[in-house]
This record gives structure tokens, sequence and C-alpha cells, in this order.
């Protein structure tokens, strides 16, 4: 079971409460659909400062405070020991998704971006493309094919 956090919910849990701001603004949005973005906005301003929208207005204050108090502590929760475990944690799982596609991947079959299998791509297509497949355009001439000049275990072994 996960816990259940009011603050991070934000507006979900402002439009439970007895006061919900969206009524007032529902209310000025009928009453002036055609006015300007920065009319409804002081229109809004105006009604929540009345005394008898006070309770409206106090949540419209819990709802702000709910998300500066959640965007401060994430930001907290990666401090820089966070930040590390999970760039190392990053590290590993781009390693583990690298070995997979050495392994499953036949590369020479892949269709390039061009719209044709690696093997029928040139050196000049592989450069072209950059990444990891300038390293082919260095093995093979710009008008050689790929499957011409490369294995499918060269090709594997260039992939890094």
């Amino acid at each position: 079971m996960s816990d259940f956090h009011t603050g991070i919910y934000g507006a979900k849990v402002m439009s439970w409460n007895e006061y919900n701001p969206r009524d007032i603004f529902d209310a000025l949005m009928n009453e002036m659909p055609d006015a300007s973005k920065d009319e409804q906005l002081a229109a809004v301003r105006e009604r929540v400062k009345l005394p008898e929208n006070e309770p409206y207005l106090n949540v419209i204050i819990e709802y702000w405070f709910a998300n500066a108090y959640a965007s401060r502590h994430r930001l907290e929760l990666y401090s820089k020991s966070k930040l590390a475990e999970h760039t190392e944690k990053a590290r590993a799982l781009k390693e583990k998704v690298k070995e997979h596609i050495k392994q499953k991947v036949i590369f020479l079959d892949m269709i390039m971006p061009n719209g044709k299998p690696l093997r029928e791509c040139t050196g000049k297509d592989c450069a072209k493309a950059g990444g990891w497949l300038s390293k082919l355009a260095k093995k093979v001439k710009p008008n050689q094919k790929v499957g011409d000049v490369l294995s499918e275990a060269q090709v594997k072994r260039l992939f890094k």
C-alpha cells in the first residue's frame, strides 16, 4: 500500500475541498467568456479578495504551498549522493541494454535512417548518420558497402 500525501497531489486535492477555488474560476469564466486572460485573472483576484471568500483564498494558499513544498523536497531528494547513485544505476542499465543489443541484434540487417539495411549502406551513409556509425565510416570507404567490407562480428565489435 502506498502512502497518501495530500501536499503532493496539489490541484486534485484542492478540488476535494468544500471551498473549491475552481467554483469561483468557473463562475467568472461563465460571466466573462470573451474577456482576455489578463482581465479574467484580475476578476479572479478581486473575487477572491472579498471577505466572504476568505476560505477560498486559504485553499489557494494551501495549494501553492503544497506545490512549492513538494518542488523543494524533490530537489533535496536529488542531492549529490542521490544523483551519483542514480547516475551509476543509469550507466549500469545502459551497459546491460548495449550488451543485450550486441547479443540479439543482427546489425547488418538493421534498417538505417535512409531506409536501407546497414549492409547496403556506404561509408558515406554511415558518416552522415553519425554516432557509433562514424566508426564504421572510418573502416568503409565512402562508396563501399558495409556488408562488402565488414562482417557481423566486426560491426558488433565497433558498436559501443
